[in-house]
């Protein structure tokens, strides 16, 4: 069942007060995923190059792919970012028939930016569940809003101390289209980096890709939808993580051949 995580426009605002503040190397920035677990995200969404057999973070939180993932093939020398569920090891499969994904690998299982394969992991359902809905004081800890001209979702690390300078507001907005997101809270580049700095994620409104069903693969809901996988394979299905600027859910089924975002991360 899904589970509404907020539609309250909240206005609570944590304002920084007094000398600037992040947190230092003792004081690394983590997130709760269960009461005994904590994690890293990696600092970009997941990109594949099929030209050179790169993966790599983009190299903003906030940079997306977009449109140009309908080029998606083995012969497309630019970078994709949208995935079917399982494709570590097929990272351009863009088939319709289910069974293509089933005994696939998650994106783990390679070298990312140099790393060593399995450095990295996908959020299982329960971690985003517990993320979002369980860890202490979680409604307070992420909120939508425009960075650098990008709609997306900022997630706010348990020990969060706001930098100076930088005023957060909490939750959504009440209408669900793309220019909610500015409408709510906008952030220039300077902002973010002091946010990101502090600790903040940014999960940038990449939408989704359907598979070739004749005519292409198409991209749909750039900037009005963030969707990204988590490990769980539920059947055909599998849940993804998903909002807009009104709602998020955890436990949204999607097909294995939709295109959605993948963020990874490292427990501590």
């Amino acid at each position: 069942m899904k589970t509404k995580i907020s539609l309250l426009l909240l206005a609570l605002v944590f304002l920084a007060t007094g000398c600037e503040h992040y947190n230092s190397p003792e004081e690394t920035p983590y997130f709760s995923v269960s009461s005994s677990k904590k994690i890293a995200f990696s600092l970009g969404n997941l990109q594949y190059n099929a030209s050179t057999n790169k993966w790599r973070f983009a190299e903003n939180q906030y940079d997306y792919i977009g449109e140009d993932n309908i080029h998606i093939s083995d012969t497309y020398a630019g970078w994709i970012d949208l995935f079917g569920w399982g494709t570590g090891n097929n990272p351009t499969l863009d088939t319709f028939d289910l069974r293509d994904y089933f005994y696939g690998s998650l994106w783990e299982t390679n070298s990312i930016n140099g790393d060593e394969p399995n450095t990295w992991r996908t959020l299982t359902e329960l971690d985003w569940r517990y993320l979002l809905d369980k860890r202490p004081n979680a409604e307070m800890l992420y909120g939508i809003a425009q960075v650098n001209g990008t709609n997306g979702l900022i997630l706010l690390p348990d020990n969060w101390v706001a930098p100076r300078g930088v005023n957060f507001t909490y939750g959504f907005h009440t209408d669900e289209s793309k220019e909610a997101y500015a409408e709510f809270q906008t952030f220039t580049k300077k902002e973010w980096n002091k946010l990101e700095k502090s600790g903040a994620i940014f999960l940038p409104a990449a939408g989704m890709r359907s598979p070739d069903f004749g005519d292409g693969a198409q991209i749909h809901y750039v900037q009005i939808y963030g969707m990204y996988w988590t490990s769980d394979l539920n059947g055909t299905t599998t849940a993804s993580m998903c909002f807009s600027s009104a709602i998020a859910f955890y436990d949204v089924k999607r097909a294995l051949y939709e295109g959605l975002s993948v963020r990874l991360v490292k427990d501590l």
